[in-house]
């Protein structure tokens, strides 16, 4: 027996040492991270973790030389990328030997067997599935190989396989830093400027390569945002629109980002002194930035404000035709008197221009304003536009309702902006109230080139324009008597030349709120039927008017055509009180009359009926 194994311990290394390889095919063979083996008084580990462990002599070798023979053998076959799965225990008589393959490692006697309350085959088995299940499994892992920080933040890697955790890094830099804690199977990665590094983590020769690309972010979302509106009540649309306005100047954003601000979900009309919870969704993206994803909370409320003074009017149309950039209008704001704002300009230079009506802040100390808006978009029908920005107007101041602005020291507010086509018309009627701070503030419409804006905000006042009104109200009392003679009423003047142009008369009161108040009489004994009827006494032209609160609006009327806007049946005796608010519309042709008179008692005669032509 004792022959027979000695024969074996001689031929083993014999057949070993055909499998040894030279540097250069050490360096060729395949493989990744290989395990650290070590042998250390007849023990054999693999990655720290005891793969077997010799206890007899054999053939004079003591179980550390042993050991180290194993050791040796098991670090060339992973040399030469041998497939661990390829370990297997062979009978031989009464002993039993570990293959890798076709190249024995190891011999287990029975003396070892004996020694370790096993068999040959039983403890040859045991090694070989050990060896099998620790040669195979990763020796580092982590649980990233490529990690993207946002600039500032830090983001954590944890660690696994045989050696458990590294125990050095590099790398780090201007880029990230990385620090690794008590145990070692954590490390914390913190971006510290924006750029790419490949971070190496150690441990007894193993290395673990680590990409990390360090971003930040596209732009960075507000906690909260607060909106501020009036009305009675304030409608949905413009609870939405304002909540939309006052989360995108709260975005800081990176060189270069796109913005999305949805309409919140959720919305609805707001009476005066509530308040309304709301969640704007926000998207945005930049070049070499992370995407930001997410919601603003905004809460609007809606205010109590008093009913403002009669406004002044700031006229913006002269000229009408624009044919250059620059500025169009300047006039100032006072906390002392709310100004009322008409635009209407065409476009006749030839190609698009951005038309804007802005306030600029000089001054030292954040105002708020208050704004009542109409507005519509640019259209080549004169009439048609200005007719639809009044009428928004005119039900928006009718009840209130505006939005309430910040607007910091030094800066500007655009209050409406329209890309204007060649020949198009931009018209519109903005009421403004600066409720706070001393300084004025000033009101700048100007057009400016839309892809290279190059008109500067005013920020010393400079020349004020000479179409600044002092009142842009006028209430009016009418009278008619059923048998007598009509009642008329003329809406706007006829625009003069020379130095009467420069009133509210010479520019044709456009933009000038009537306010009438209408007394209807009937003495005869017989019932009268009273109609209001609009003329176009100047020429093409459409009307808008509240009568007692209820919206008429009229079609485009031809040169002295007449319709009946409303028709009231007095009894014989018989009175009545009518309340009618209107203004001449930018794009017609005012003045045009109200005529009170007594109608015709037939059927077909009623309010949209159209009376003559002249």
């Amino acid at each position: 027996m004792r022959q027979r194994i000695v024969k074996l311990l001689v031929l083993l290394p014999l057949a070993w040492s055909s499998l040894l390889l030279n540097p250069e095919e050490a360096r060729a063979a395949p493989g990744g991270q290989r395990a650290p083996i070590a042998a250390i008084e007849g023990t054999v580990t693999i990655a720290g973790h005891v793969a077997l462990r010799f206890r007899t002599a054999l053939s004079g070798a003591p179980p550390d030389q042993r050991a180290d023979i194993v050791a040796g053998r098991l670090q060339e076959r992973l040399a030469w990328g041998s497939d661990p799965r390829a370990i297997a225990a062979r009978k031989d008589g009464r002993l039993a030997i570990l293959y890798w393959g076709d190249a024995p490692l190891l011999v287990v006697t029975r003396e070892e067997a004996r020694a370790q309350h096993s068999s040959p085959d039983s403890l040859a088995g045991l090694w070989a599935h050990r060896l099998r299940e620790l040669l195979a499994a990763p020796v580092l892992t982590v649980s990233r190989k490529h990690v993207v920080i946002p600039l500032g933040e830090t983001r954590e890697l944890t660690f696994g396989g045989l050696l458990r955790a590294p125990t050095g890094v590099s790398g780090t830099g201007d880029v990230v830093a990385a620090s690794l804690d008590v145990s070692g199977r954590r490390a914390v990665l913190r971006g510290r400027g924006r750029g790419d590094a490949r971070l190496l983590f150690s441990r007894e020769g193993v290395t673990l390569g680590v990409t990390v690309a360090v971003r930040p972010y596209a732009g960075r979302l507000p906690g909260s945002a607060e909106a501020f509106v009036s009305g009675s009540p304030a409608p949905r649309a413009l609870i939405e629109r304002r909540a939309v306005a006052v989360v995108r100047p709260a975005l800081a954003l990176e060189p270069g980002a796109a913005v999305e601000v949805h309409t919140p979900p959720g919305a609805l009309a707001l009476r005066a002194g509530h308040t309304i919870r709301l969640r704007v969704p926000v998207r945005i993206r930049a070049p070499e930035c992370l995407p930001v994803e997410g919601q603003v909370p905004v809460t609007v409320r809606n205010l109590r404000l008093d009913h403002p003074h009669a406004p002044q009017l700031l006229y913006s149309n002269d000229p009408e035709q624009v044919t250059q950039y620059g500025t169009l209008f300047l006039g100032s704001l006072s906390p002392e008197q709310p100004a009322r704002v008409l635009y209407h300009h065409q476009n006749a230079l030839g190609r698009r221009f951005r038309l804007s009506v802005d306030v600029v802040n000089p001054g030292p100390d954040a105002v708020r304003l208050h704004v009542v808006e109409g507005t519509a978009a640019p259209s080549g029908d004169p009439i048609a536009v200005g007719h639809q920005a009044a009428r928004e107007f005119l039900q928006s101041h009718r009840r209130g309702i505006g939005y309430v602005a910040p607007l910091a020291p030094g800066t500007a507010l655009s209050l409406a902006l329209h890309a204007l086509a060649p020949w198009h018309v931009a018209s519109g009627l903005l009421e403004i109230r600066q409720l706070d701070g001393e300084a004025p503030c000033y009101v700048q419409v100007k057009a400016d080139d839309p892809d290279d804006p190059f008109v500067r905000p005013t920020v010393d006042g400079g020349t004020l324009s000479p179409t600044i009104f002092a009142q842009a109200w006028r209430p009016v009392e009418a009278e008619y008597r059923v048998g007598e003679r009509w009642a008329f009423v003329r809406l706007g003047s006829r625009p003069q030349n020379g130095a009467s142009r420069l009133t509210e008369e010479g520019f044709g009161d456009y933009g000038v709120t009537y306010d009438i108040a209408l007394r209807l009489e009937n003495p005869t004994q017989s019932a009268g039927k009273v109609g209001v009827v609009m003329d176009a006494a100047s020429g093409k032209a459409r009307g808008l008017f509240l009568l007692d609160g209820r919206l008429v609006e009229t079609p485009t009327l031809s040169s002295h055509e007449e319709i009946v806007l409303a028709v009231y049946n007095l009894p014989p005796g018989g009175t009545r009180r009518v309340s009618i608010s209107t203004l001449p519309l930018s794009g017609s042709a005012y003045p045009v009359r109200l005529v009170v008179r007594e109608l015709p008692d037939r059927d077909s005669v009623r309010p949209g009926s159209l009376l003559r032509a002249h």
